[in-house]
């Protein structure tokens, strides 16, 4: 009996900026809304 491999990709995006208000967590909301809506998981960590 064959089993079938599955490859799974996990990629990482940092949106980073030294000065504060310049929008990053909106960027990384809707970045994270996208995804979800088009079926995929994504996990958001603020700082």
């Amino acid at each position: 009996m064959e089993h079938s491999k599955k490859t799974l990709l996990t990629r990482f995006v940092a949106f980073y900026s030294y000065k504060g208000g310049v929008g990053r967590t909106l960027a990384l909301a809707n970045c994270a809304r996208v995804l979800a809506a088009s079926g995929k998981k994504s996990r958001v960590n603020g700082f």
